[in-house]
């Protein structure tokens, strides 16, 4: 999966992974992420997800990475918020009242860059990705984060059920990809909600991955 699919989508407003609202499950589970004042959260492939608005309101700082830079002016717009733009490398930061987002690939975005943070929320990104972009991106999450905490959404439905992304990410693969760094706990597991639940019949479940 190349750039382009994703800048395609983003053009042509093809965003039916958008969900417009807080995810369901964040609000469910939000107490295992860290929302003082001093903590901050990272959100990879964050599109215009207002989830970072209702963790930035419960008190932690935000800092986003994604492709599109067309989702992320699109939600500053929409939030109301004026951001400082300033240029990093191949990256563009957006940053406005307590939310960063780097637009640009994940891949080039560094630990210096991104600093010290204290978990990462991770609801549209592992999912995303196929497979072999997938294993590159949980090795580069676990060093630019320097491993920390994670909570985890995933998907889990028959394969070809739908032409993804989003992608089915078993159970089983987050334990191979992450089980040498994270003690993994499955929080909960549920029938798919939002609005991929119209699209097929699976399992939504969210885990916790703490550093051991």
């Amino acid at each position: 999966m190349q750039p382009e699919f994703w800048h395609a989508r983003w053009a042509a407003n093809r965003i039916g992974f958008h969900e417009g609202r807080v995810n369901t499950l964040l609000e469910q589970h939000a107490e295992h992420l860290p929302t003082r004042p001093d903590s901050t959260i990272f959100v990879p492939l964050c599109g215009r997800a207002v989830d970072m608005l209702w963790l930035r309101e419960r008190g932690a700082r935000i800092i986003g990475s994604e492709l599109s830079e067309t989702a992320v002016r699109e939600f500053f717009e929409l939030a109301n918020l004026h951001p400082t733009i300033t240029q990093h490398g191949p990256l563009t930061a957006f940053e406005a009242e307590g939310i960063l987002i780097y637009a640009g690939d994940v891949f080039e975005l560094s630990a210096d860059q991104l600093g010290p943070v204290d978990a990462t929320y991770d609801r549209a990104a592992l999912v995303a990705l196929p497979e072999d972009m997938r294993r590159r991106y949980a090795k580069h999450l676990v060093t630019l984060t320097n491993a920390a905490p994670q909570l985890l959404i995933c998907f889990e439905y028959p394969e070809g059920a739908i032409t993804p992304p989003p992608h089915s990410v078993p159970l089983d693969w987050v334990t191979m990809a992450y089980q040498d760094t994270y003690t993994i706990r499955e929080l909960t597991r549920g029938a798919i909600t939002g609005n991929l639940k119209n699209e097929v019949s699976g399992q939504e479940y969210v885990c916790l991955l703490t550093p051991r």
